[in-house]
């Protein structure tokens, strides 16, 4: 008889609430002590939000259930594969987050603007991300309240 499967998180304790070491309702790997910028509705007045989630934030151990080595494998595996998939001309679908393609672009007419030259440019593949109804649902659902209230 096979015994059963072994949950990591019952062997480590469980992370602490987000906003229970930094004061702000954001984990502290996600709200960097670097320089700000303002991202995203800014016309809404959201707010400042951290300027870059680095991969070294996303790993810190309080959060993740597994050893900083490990989970930084992860995090750079999943980007690698990521990045494999659309480098191939693949079509990468994660459920409820969104996918992942390369998609051509045309050349176009542009123009020096020192100069005023015009010239082409030339056709190419460009990487596309298209967030899932459940993801714009989520961000939808978690900033109306901000949205309404200012």
């Amino acid at each position: 008889m096979a015994s059963p499967p072994v949950s990591l998180a019952s062997s480590r304790q469980s992370p602490p609430s987000p906003g229970s070491i930094t004061g702000s309702r954001h984990p502290p790997w996600l709200v960097s002590s670097g320089r700000k910028r303002r991202i995203g509705p800014v016309a809404a007045g959201i707010g400042d939000v951290s300027e870059r989630l680095s991969k070294a934030l996303m790993t810190k151990e309080p959060y993740v259930l597994l050893p900083k080595e490990e989970s930084m494998l992860v995090v750079k595996t999943v980007f690698e594969v990521i990045g494999d998939v659309m480098t191939e001309g693949d079509r990468l679908v994660l459920p409820g987050f969104g996918s992942f393609e390369s998609v051509p672009r045309k050349p176009r007419k542009a123009r020096n603007l020192q100069t005023g030259e015009e010239f082409v440019t030339e056709a190419k593949m460009a990487p596309k991300f298209k967030a899932s109804k459940q993801l714009k649902d989520r961000v939808h659902d978690a900033l109306k309240s901000r949205l309404h209230t200012q």
